[in-house]
Formats: structure tokens, sequence, C-alpha cells
């Protein structure tokens, strides 16, 4: 169950190409994890690595069991900001807390950033890894949709 995987410490990590639903199932987990009473945060990794690049922590309570993170990979990477980030998965890994992350990128991919190999490392040892092979299922906007009747 979700619950047990939590306290477990697991996670997950979900990759697959741009509007494939990654961020929806994110959503999805989100929603189940407050339905079950568990303590979460749900953060952009955009946000995060602005947030770390600033040593603005408040942002981010490093200790909730259960840590989402959106788009890993999509995020300006200031060398600081990835030295903190490693820090931040390796306290999570250490005290075994749960983290799902979606990414665009394949594991390798993510692997050979700079700085992120102790990262998938450290992800490996406690996150499930699935690759979503699912098109783009977004719907595009026609401007014709926002004219007046």
């Amino acid at each position: 169950t979700m619950v047990r995987r939590v306290e477990l410490g697991e996670g997950l990590v979900l990759s697959g190409g741009g509007g494939a639903g990654k961020t929806s199932a994110l959503i999805l987990i989100e929603r189940r994890g407050r339905g079950l009473g568990i303590d979460h945060g749900y953060i952009g990794a955009g946000a995060l690595f602005d947030e770390l690049y600033r040593g603005r922590y408040e942002v981010l309570d490093r200790k909730v069991p259960l840590l989402m993170i959106d788009d890993l990979g999509t995020e300006y990477r200031a060398e600081l900001a990835v030295s903190r980030f490693v820090d931040l998965i390796n306290e999570r890994w250490r005290f075994q807390r749960a983290t799902v992350i979606t990414t665009n990128l394949e594991w390798d991919q993510l692997a050979a950033l700079p700085g992120m190999e102790r990262v998938t490392s450290r992800l490996a040892d406690r996150c499930a890894r699935l690759w979503t092979f699912r098109k783009d299922q977004r719907k595009p906007v026609s401007v014709a949709d926002w004219a007046e009747e």
C-alpha cells in the first residue's frame, strides 16, 4: 500500500515524454497521500533549485515523509543548487524518506547530468522506476476557442 511504501522510505521515478501524464500522476499521488493523512510536499524542480540556490529552505520541509518533485532535469543547474540537491537526496535516503520524481529524461540521461550520478544511485536504491511510452495527451487550443460569440 501507499502508506507502507512511504513508511519504508520507498519512492518512484516517473519518466516519459512531454504530455504523457507524469504530472497528472503526481497530482493523483498527492491527493491520495492527503486522503490517507500522509504529510507531504510538492514542488517543481525549477522552483526547488531556485530556492536551494538562494539558501531558502523554508519553502521545503526537508523532513516531510513524502516529497514530490516535478520535472527534474528542466531546472537551471547552478553548481551550488546541485550540491544542495545532492545533500537533500542524501538526507532523504539516509533517513528513509520517500521521494517521488517526474522527469522527461531517461535514467542514463539523468545520471549524466553534472552532480546527478550520486543522486541517481541513491534513488535507484529506494525508488521504483517507471517509463511511460504514452504519446502527448495535450490537446491544442485554437484562437477561435477564445473568440467572442
